[in-house]
């Protein structure tokens, strides 16, 4: 889309070209804000009315300078999108267009950011997602979106700025407080760069204004005009300088820690300011990165670094619920992509509006608010049941749209006899075999038949969770689709168990290993390379280590060891109560750790310790939506060396820790963050083979914390371990991060009409070294905006891969990844093209044909979505027109008019006839 560009901006080319005649004349932006310090200045409901209230102070203020020369007129800047929300839900559609109005004139300025908050614990479906409701708003009243902060924090990660460019970002300020960090305060005023290009590993990113700090009411902090008129000469004397030789430079924020402000100077203060030597205007901020970048956009710095992690840690002070959080996103691949095979048969199951939908995406927008820490006016019980409401949010909705969609696709695929039948459905892009479970309470005395192939395929009945199981081998599921299993009530072949078992070692045809009672592994032998160990103590803890070592406290007990599985299950006290279940596979080079804390353990920070036999290895880690060298960028890595906390390295999916030749992948599926060995705020540890994965703790950041987990017994931390014998490769790491936390999904076959009977497979992508991030019908629903693909080049070249989809495409665009259109794409021969930069992230839109051609009698008929067609037929002058259906389905519209639209609910199109009825 197009978004609405001001006339300020006009006026400043205008000025621009008056430049040579003054050549020495600075350019002064100063830009009222008031931060939005949540749960630090008021609770939800004192914001929630101090919102209303400041927006009508300054629309009324708005409109009483609009008469105003432009410089002059005032302006405002809301730091958060929450404010436009509020205001929408509690004023009338009157009142809420007039706020509409002044965004799109220039007067009211909305970032993309749901709220003011930390990044570093977040993951990158996670930042979107948080961004939709934006999305949404954007589409709705063609308002711009190119602004997006990250506020106070003395840190920012690295791959932020390639998620808010996708996003459609192009600008950014930071200020920070200088105040409750151990960052090095003389370095915060000395940044290597005050304005520059803040770009991640795949070249994309923001115009970046991160000014060295005076004080936090000053030029680098977070209220840098507090005082406007200060502001005005602080810039002023910034100009020309040798670390700012530019002659435009912006003062931003004025509300500081308060509640509200209510500042009707800034007219004035431009106006009295203003002389032959110097400019000063009243900024809606973008006025000023429009004509900076109009200036100097060529010729700036570009930074591709992160400074690691502040007050973003404060989340692991609710480390379950932060990881429920996380879960659930990773859980949402799965959900979202039977959901668009259900919708492109029956687009009502995922509706344009859905209360829930729009709920999780708003959690996810503030779970990461910047106050995690507490202090100012709000205790840790307040805060601590906010976090917990907005994690319900989440969970509630994915948890509901996963179970149906389960449910629904079972109900759509074709079933032939009586015998149980279930589907095992891939929602990754690339053909994979692995475990899959189903609930099952009948005998084992069956043999389970893959209908595809007509074999059988290895199972095992377990109980997890109180809840016995069918476990299968399921092997080449296809990509983005699935396999149909029979279970049938007759004796079937034996097959060999999965491990060889001695005490407490544990074999496969991969892995020897040796486990204490504690659940920690003392020893890890590669089979497959002359059984190297892999396992080398450090500080006296080893792998999966949460701090007992080679103790011997607790009880270790083989639980299964069947012909798709062995697990050990570890119960120990030592150092804090917990249950560990080690797991091997038949067939899959994985071994899999999932270890429950099974009490509260206080403010004390917890991590699980892996130690590896490596000798100055280089570690690689998914960081927020990039990958990054954990070494310094003097070291050819990705780590700051000035005004940095390096004490915690963010951890996604995976950590890597490898030589030239060979190495271990990590994968991580409900931490935040790792420290890499004994690293510290100013010192990363780059050449240690440890990584300690926070379980939890206390980290007292921007405040003291939520004390004591909020009382929480129950911690989750799941990992698993695979060893490569190769080099590191960032395309193997993530794919086999993204299996071990995206299992199949199961669910019974009822029968239906739109699916085959024995396998499927949606879609595939040409290029393996793309990964297929997230597939989705539109947030307009599938019968408007068609579906969304969103796609992440995870290799260091470009490509150009073409999205294989079993039903021809009639036309794609790439959008931003809060899908708004951005240009139209390629199709060739029924598949969308896609042309990807190195390391990069794109979304798709896709309108895929219909799925069956209707009979037509007499009749023009275009499909305008899955099972939606319009009708025509040539009018008659004063005719109207009485349209029967035959099948099922409704008109939607045009009903008595020479053209209808008709949603056919069968699953297939009918028929339809048209009486015409002249007068």
């Amino acid at each position: 889309m197009t978004v609405c560009k001001y006339t300020l901006a006009t006026i400043l080319c205008c000025c621009f070209m008056l430049l040579t005649a003054q050549a020495q004349q600075k350019h002064i932006y100063i830009a009222n804000d008031d931060h939005t310090d949540y749960f630090w200045s008021g609770n939800a409901a004192t914001y929630q009315q101090a919102f209303l209230d400041v927006l009508d102070y300054y629309l009324d203020l708005n409109d009483a300078t609009a008469g105003n020369a432009l410089p002059y007129q005032n302006r405002y800047n809301c730091d958060a999108a929450f404010w436009v929300y509020t205001y929408k839900k509690y004023k009338t559609p009157t009142q809420f267009q007039r706020l509409i109005n002044q965004i799109q004139s220039g007067h009211i300025s909305v970032p993309l950011n749901m709220l003011v908050s930390t990044y570093g614990g977040q993951s990158a479906e996670a930042a979107l997602r948080g961004m939709y409701w934006q999305g949404r708003l954007q589409r709705s009243y063609n308002l711009p979106f190119d602004i997006a902060i990250s506020m106070e924090n003395q840190t920012q990660p690295l791959g932020l700025s390639s998620l808010w460019a996708g996003a459609g970002a192009r600008y950014s300020w930071k200020g920070v407080c200088g105040c409750a960090s151990p960052v090095n305060y003389s370095e915060l005023q000395n940044r290597t760069h005050e304005i520059y290009q803040y770009q991640g590993p795949d070249s994309t990113g923001v115009l970046m204004k991160w000014y060295s700090l005076n004080y936090n009411q000053g030029l680098g902090g977070y209220a840098e005009a507090w005082n406007p008129a200060t502001a005005v000469n602080d810039c002023t004397n910034k100009c020309n300088t040798t670390g700012y030789p530019y002659v435009v430079a912006g003062g931003f924020g004025r509300g500081w820690d308060n509640l509200t402000t209510f500042d009707n100077t800034f007219p004035a203060v431009a106006q009295t300011n203003t002389n032959a030597n110097r400019q000063v205007y009243v900024s809606n901020e973008r006025d000023f990165f429009e004509h900076f970048e109009t200036l100097y956009g060529n010729n700036l710095p570009t930074e591709c670094v992160t400074y690691g992690n502040d007050w973003d840690t404060d989340c692991a002070s609710l480390a379950e619920v932060t990881a429920s959080v996380k879960r659930s996103v990773e859980k949402l691949r799965s959900a979202e992509a039977l959901t668009t095979l259900v919708a492109l048969q029956n687009p009502e199951f995922y509706p344009a509006t859905d209360t829930l939908r729009e709920k999780c995406w708003l959690a996810l927008g503030q779970y990461w608010e910047h106050n995690f820490g507490l202090g100012g006016c709000c205790g840790d019980n307040e805060r601590a049941n906010w976090q917990r409401a907005l994690a319900n949010d989440v969970v509630t909705y994915v948890n509901q749209l996963y179970a149906q969609a389960v449910a629904a696709l079972g109900g759509k695929i074709q079933k032939t006899g009586v015998n149980q039948r279930f589907f095992v459905m891939n929602p990754l892009n690339w053909q994979r075999t692995d475990a899959a479970d189903i609930p099952y309470p009948g005998s084992a005395a069956i043999k389970v038949l893959d209908l595809q192939t007509g074999q059988e395929t290895p199972f095992e009945l377990l109980t997890i969770d109180g809840v016995q199981k069918l476990r299968v081998l399921a092997q080449n599921i296809p990509p983005v689709g699935y396999k149909i299993f029979e279970i049938q009530n007759s004796p079937g072949m034996a097959f060999p168990n999965t491990a060889t078992i001695s005490g407490n070692q544990m074999e496969n045809d991969y892995y020897r290993i040796t486990v204490t009672n504690s659940g920690v592994i003392t020893s890890l032998q590669d089979k497959l390379n002359a059984n190297t160990e892999y396992c080398q103590p450090l500080s006296s803890r080893y792998l999966n280590d949460l701090g007992s070592g080679n103790s011997s406290a607790g009880t270790l007990t083989l639980v299964n060891n069947g012909a798709v599985s062995a697990t050990f299950r570890c119960v120990s006290a030592n150092p804090v109560q917990h249950t560990t279940l080690v797991t091997l596979y038949k067939n899959i080079n994985r071994i899999d750790l999932h270890n429950t804390i099974n009490d509260n353990f206080g403010d004390a920070v917890r991590t699980y310790a892996f130690s590896f036999n490596l000798t100055n290895p280089t570690t690689h880690h998914e960081e927020l939506g990039a990958i990054l060298k954990a070494k310094e960028t003097t070291q050819g890595g990705h780590y700051a060396t000035n005004a940095r906390r390096h004490g915690w390295q963010t951890l996604n999916h995976f950590a890597d820790v490898s030589l030239a030749g060979r190495g271990v992948t990590l994968s991580n599926a409900d931490a935040g963050f790792m420290k890499l060995g004994s690293s510290s705020t100013n010192f990363l540890d780059q050449n240690s083979p440890q990584v300690n994965v926070l379980a939890g703790g206390r980290m007292a950041g921007s405040g003291p914390g939520i004390y004591n987990q909020n009382g929480d017994t129950q911690f989750t931390s799941r990992f698993a371990l695979q060893v490569h014998n190769n080099a590191f490769n960032q395309v193997n790491a993530m794919k086999y991060a993204l299996e071990h936390q995206n299992p199949f999904v199961c669910g019974t076959v009822t029968g239906g009409t739109d699916y085959p009977e024995t396998a499927f497979s949606f879609l595939s992508v040409s290029d393996p070294n793309v990964a297929l991030w997230a597939l989705k019908p539109s947030e307009e629903g599938i019968a408007n905006g068609g579906i969304i693909a969103r796609l992440w080049n995870l290799a260091t070249t470009p490509s150009v891969c073409t999205l294989n989809f079993t039903r021809p495409a009639t036309a794609a665009a790439r959008t931003t990844h809060i899908e708004t259109d951005i240009e139209p794409a390629t199709v060739t021969n029924g598949n969308p093209i896609a042309n990807i930069g190195q390391q990069q992230m794109q979304t798709y839109r896709v309108q895929l044909s219909c799925n069956t051609n209707p009979v037509i009698i007499g009749q023009n008929a275009v499909c305008v979505g899955a099972n939606l067609y319009q009708y025509s037929i040539e009018p008659t002058p004063y005719a109207t027109y009485n349209w029967t259906l035959n099948g099922n389905g409704i008109i939607t519209a045009g009903q008595g008019t020479a053209a209808i639209t008709v949603q056919w609910t069968g699953g297939s199109a009918g028929t339809v006839n048209v009486e015409e009825i002249v007068p």
